[in-house]
């Protein structure tokens, strides 16, 4: 996994690090987001990022609907890109995670997910954020639909 900074160059170890502990020490001041935003969110990431990633395969870059209307959406996948995060994030976290643990997580899922072949952390930074800002205020246990045995 290739993550980028803000120039579209990759992040070496230590810039990966600064970033994490930048978001992990910025939870304090978010509000935690409920399932239908973060949703939302993803959904209309997953659709920017295959606007985005088309040229690179030679295909045309803008989406549209039936009716040619430019704005695209695929309704309900941000909600299935929310199900697969939480598929990847509860196969690796457990009851002792931490906040670094659930971010470690959270940045392997989307980079998984979301086509491309690599993510602009600051770009989605307010994503990642919210995304394990919603974990840790449902609870590990919680989110994964199991109870810590531990």
């Amino acid at each position: 996994m290739i993550l980028y900074n803000e120039e579209n160059q990759p992040m070496n170890s230590d810039d990966i690090r600064n970033f994490k502990h930048e978001v992990i020490n910025n939870l304090k001041n978010i509000e935690s987001p409920n399932e239908q935003d973060l949703a939302k969110e993803l959904g209309d990431l997953f659709v920017q990022s295959n606007q985005n990633h088309f040229p690179k395969l030679g295909m045309k870059s803008e989406l549209t609907t039936l009716t040619g209307e430019k704005h695209f959406s695929i309704p309900g996948i941000g909600k299935k890109i929310l199900q697969e995060i939480k598929k990847i994030v509860c196969a690796v976290l457990h009851a002792g995670s931490t906040a670094g643990d659930i971010f470690d997580a959270v940045v392997e899922a989307l980079a998984s997910i979301i086509p491309g072949g690599g993510l602009i952390m600051r770009i989605l930074k307010p994503l990642i954020e919210k995304i394990v800002k919603y974990i840790m205020s449902q609870g590990i246990g919680r989110f994964c639909g199991w109870e810590p045995n531990n």
